[in-house]
């Protein structure tokens, strides 16, 4: 009998408020995901790291979402992150307003409204992270910054 192949299991940490990180796996995701959201008074940005990349969503706002991909290494170089991108057209003409605004451990953020996709795609995206975070999600059409 053959011995079953094991699987590379991604270690994915996520976090939303200083000191509290916990590990998640894209079956649990959406329950954090709805906990945060049930908890926040005002849309807070969220924040999933795996094998050096980060993602960052905002949670919380009726509108939708926007996502940051951070690729691996780029807390070193500073460079390669990408925003989301719900309208191409809008983001040629980098049309802004009115921002998303959120909340990233207690600090105002803002994103371009352009960058805002529909909720599920972004959670889509972040279960597909969660598999493979050193490339950028498919499920989401990406701008650089």
């Amino acid at each position: 009998m053959a011995t079953p192949a094991i699987l590379d299991v991604v270690t994915t940490v996520i976090s939303w408020t200083e000191g509290e990180d916990r590990s998640v796996d894209t079956d649990a995701l959406g329950e954090v995901l709805a906990e945060v959201t049930d908890a926040a008074t005002e849309p807070v940005i969220v924040s999933l790291r795996a094998e050096g990349a980060e993602v960052h969503i905002v949670v919380g706002d009726p509108a939708g979402t926007a996502l940051v991909y951070y690729p691996p290494g780029y807390t070193d170089v500073g460079v390669g992150s990408l925003h989301s991108v719900g309208d191409p057209d809008a983001a040629k003409a980098n049309a802004w307003q009115p921002p998303l605004t959120a909340y990233y451990f207690g600090h105002h953020t803002e994103f371009p409204r352009w960058s805002v996709i529909q909720r599920e795609l972004g959670e889509r995206a972040l279960a597909q992270f969660c598999e493979q975070p050193t490339e950028p999600p498919s499920a989401v059409l990406w701008e650089p910054d």
